[in-house]
């Protein structure tokens, strides 16, 4: 197993992918986490999913989806059926006021 970690905004980063790995054509991910702009999880985990970048098993951890929130996000998670989803409440670091971070395990089968 490789890390690779991509500094930049999903929206600049994940289009290129492809180019970067296309040649082994073995690019997945058995975890993501995403601790950027709430408003943006969904469309994110819409292009991994789409592109068949997670494997089943794989954890996906988004912080902050309650303040300023994802959610389109959460909705996306639990609705699907593809995913086993749990929500932590915890105190932000700075500010010390309450916000949620969401921990979901993608099935290996998908709920009918």
């Amino acid at each position: 197993p490789m890390v690779d970690v991509w500094t930049g905004q999903s929206k600049d980063v994940l289009h290129r992918l492809d180019l970067r790995y296309k040649s082994d054509g073995n690019l997945s991910f058995r975890a993501v986490f995403m601790d950027h702009k709430g408003s943006r999880f969904g469309e994110d985990l819409h292009i991994l999913e789409n592109r068949r970048l997670l494997l089943p098993g794989a954890i996906v951890v988004a912080d902050n989806v309650l303040s300023p929130g994802a959610p389109l996000f959460l909705w996306r998670l639990v609705r699907s059926g593809a995913y086993d989803v749990e929500i932590v409440q915890l105190k932000e670091f700075i500010r010390q006021s309450e916000d949620w971070m969401s921990i979901s395990v993608r099935r290996s089968s998908l709920k009918k």
